[in-house]
């Protein structure tokens, strides 16, 4: 069975709050899922900073994580089939992470 994956995450978070990037597989199927996260560094580009792995469940997974730097920071995720169902991978959403207000 062909599947489709998408990701998502919060626009905007602050350094130092966990933030939730959830994955949605179509159909709806169980099986694992990988979610890279990267954050750009302004001389070098897109670095990769990990990845989490977790078990869609109804077509659904999320993974919670906390950016270590203030900047962009981006996530992409991969469904990566089981017997049934074919691999499919996400394109990337972006999220901002500033520093926490002063006071």
């Amino acid at each position: 069975m062909l599947t489709r994956t998408t990701v998502g995450i919060a626009r905007r978070s602050t350094l130092g709050r966990s933030t939730k990037s959830g994955v949605r597989v179509r159909p709806a199927v169980k099986g694992p899922v990988t979610v890279t996260i990267e954050r750009f560094d302004p001389l070098a580009g897109w670095l990769f900073a990990r990845q989490e792995h977790a078990v869609a469940t109804k077509g659904r997974a999320s993974i919670g994580f906390v950016a270590a730097t203030v900047g962009r920071w981006r996530v992409s995720a991969t469904f990566d089939g089981t017997i049934g169902s074919g691999s499919s991978a996400s394109g990337f959403d972006e999220m901002l992470v500033v520093s926490p207000p002063s006071g």
